[in-house]
């Protein structure tokens, strides 16, 4: 399945378990902290090794977070940012999401079996901080899209669990909750090999169907439900960031796992 920076990723869906495949992901490179990339493995036992040429690569363990939400982040050899040791990791597990950066563009291959059945990934719960406790780093298990709205409106879908997804695009933090996105061209559609954070308010696990596997990169805007709701865009020349607030009978004045996405925040 190939990848280039000019024609993106292939996509592949199928359900036979036990298919050997090489899966190419593309990486843009440099200098620049925008270049760090949340990625997740398609096939199971990938090794770290397949990012050969550097060692840049990070796992977020979520009861690591104390005062800090960049506590979490542990280098492959269990090194931490903040100096204790953490567990180092030998293979990229599946259903995972992992931090890689390289200082200059990368085609790298995921070599083994394709992940084709349902993926059931435990979240962990430590921290009862709401601003720092329950985020943990999850992805895509397929070698093509899924599109979360089906995991979220699926009737076992846990309650403790934010129907909100975050990632980072070009250093900006991005999301997704229940139909908005922010900024407004995110959409629910998360990509092959693509990590993403979740919060939970407890010990819980997300089941990822097949169901949830798709082609499709976008949603269709024709006969879309509109959600009323507004824009707030704020830009200098050093940054910019957004934020949306939206209108819902259902919604209560405390934070909501239907509706709201809090913005991942470090602390102190």
């Amino acid at each position: 399945i190939k990848s280039t920076d000019t024609d993106k990723t292939g996509s592949l869906i199928h359900s036979t378990s036990g298919v050997n495949a090489t899966v190419e992901l593309f990486l843009t490179g440099g200098s620049s902290p925008n270049l760090w990339h949340y990625v997740s493995p398609p096939v199971s036992g990938a090794i770290p090794s397949v990012f050969s040429g550097t060692l840049n690569i990070l796992g977020f363990i979520e009861p690591d977070v104390v005062t800090n939400v960049f506590d979490g982040w542990t280098w492959f050899d269990g090194a931490t940012a903040n100096g204790v040791s953490g567990p180092s990791f030998s293979t990229l597990d599946v259903g995972k999401g992992y931090d890689i950066y390289y200082p200059t563009n990368q085609t790298r291959s995921f070599t083994g079996s394709l992940n084709a059945v349902n993926q059931n990934i435990n979240l962990s719960y430590t921290n009862s901080d709401p601003l720092l406790g329950g985020y943990n780093l999850i992805g895509n298990p397929y070698p093509c899209n899924i599109d979360w709205s089906v995991i979220i409106n699926d009737v076992g879908f846990d309650s403790n669990i934010s129907k909100a997804i975050h990632f980072t695009r070009a250093d900006v933090q991005v999301s997704w909750v229940n139909g908005v996105g922010n900024p407004g061209d995110v959409t629910s559609f998360i990509p092959p090999m693509q990590g993403f954070f979740v919060k939970t308010a407890a010990n819980a696990t997300i089941n990822i169907t097949s169901s949830a596997k798709t082609h499709t990169t976008h949603a269709r805007y024709k006969s879309e439900t509109i959600i009323p709701l507004v824009r707030l865009r704020l830009e200098d020349d050093n940054g910019k960031d957004e934020t949306v607030v939206r209108f819902d009978n259902n919604a209560t004045s405390s934070f909501d796992n239907n509706f709201d996405a809090l913005k991942i925040m470090p602390k102190g």
